[in-house]
């Protein structure tokens, strides 16, 4: 291997094998403690199979993720140890050869999987939050346009010739950046929006309470859930920009890693009680309406029901 290695060189082995171990490392650690949070529910008979998919979900982006790192630091040794001879060969062999190979193809299959099981998550999510809406099919149907744009995307690059113009290469990227970016920003931003909504409607029948803070307290985990994947994809964007490519190729490469983080910062922080579900205004709502009746039996009756609930329902009722 030689002793000199060029700053994209640089970049790209150490984001490959260092950064990615330690993210990686982070996202074992979260997904440990979501599955100490899976297990005391599976107990309910109600949320056992919502909680055995969840399980099933996420060890699923989890192995896609150790297969992926595995990929790479055989990747990484092919170029950088293998057929390193000289500064800036590494670069033109990963481009060239590398990704050409069963291995490198199967690396960016498990990249793709990531990107199919991490942003397709959050469109389910969306979905579920705007479900019991009369227009939540009209909600979700630029995401999943451009979801399956982003796929089809990445596919192509896969299947793209290393020999192509560099401009084809590069609109083929930005166009895959784009594509995330705007999932990212748009579906979470979606998601608030509904949240505030609803914090409103609550606002204006039962006046300012505990409860309604907690819809801005899951506005909060989610915006910083995905702050980091967003701030990410950006950065990346303008790196691509800028025409850096040592920075973009650090970015790209622990682009997937970084998704498994966010996505199992949300998954951890829900399994807490800090997330929503699809029952939770519809419990809301009915508390609202029985709230409104005045005998003794039917206050005990919302309380009593609402020490089953969520912790927002359970909010609302006490207030």
């Amino acid at each position: 291997m030689s002793s000199q290695l060029l700053p994209w060189e640089c970049l790209d082995l150490i984001s490959l094998t260092t950064v990615n171990g330690v993210l990686y490392g982070i996202a074992l650690s979260l997904y440990v403690l979501s599955i100490r949070l899976f297990y005391p529910q599976l107990k309910n008979s109600h949320q056992r199979r919502h909680v055995m998919f969840m399980f099933a979900y996420t060890s699923a982006v989890m192995i896609c993720g150790i297969i992926f790192l595995a990929l790479q630091t055989w990747m990484v040794q092919l170029a950088y140890i293998d057929h390193n001879t000289s500064p800036g060969a590494t670069k033109e062999y990963e481009r060239i050869y590398v990704y050409a190979q069963p291995g490198g193809i199967a690396s960016d299959t498990f990249g793709i999987t990531i990107d199919a099981l991490t942003l397709g998550i959050q469109i389910w999510r969306l979905w579920v939050i705007y479900g019991a809406t009369r227009y939540a099919i009209a909600i979700i149907i630029l995401p999943s346009l451009l979801f399956f744009c982003l796929l089809a995307l990445n596919i192509t690059a896969i299947a793209l010739d290393p020999s192509s113009t560099r401009g084809r290469i590069f609109a083929i990227g930005m166009t895959l950046i784009m594509s995330q970016l705007t999932i990212e920003v748009f579906v979470t931003a979606l998601i608030i929006g509904r949240l505030l909504v609803v914090r409103r409607r609550h606002i204006s029948t039962m006046g300012a309470s505990e409860s309604s803070k907690q819809y801005m307290g899951i506005a909060a985990m989610l915006i910083e859930s995905y702050a980091l994947e967003s701030a990410w994809t950006i950065a990346l964007l303008i790196s691509e920009v800028l025409d850096n490519a040592p920075v973009a190729a650090f970015f790209a490469n622990c682009d997937p890693v970084i998704e498994i983080i966010a996505y199992l910062l949300v998954i951890y922080r829900v399994f807490s009680g800090r997330g929503w579900n699809r029952q939770t205004e519809q419990q809301i709502s009915s508390l609202q309406f029985q709230a409104g009746r005045t005998t003794h039996s039917t206050t005990s009756e919302i309380v009593t029901q609402a020490s089953h609930s969520s912790s927002v329902v359970e909010v609302v009722a006490t207030s």
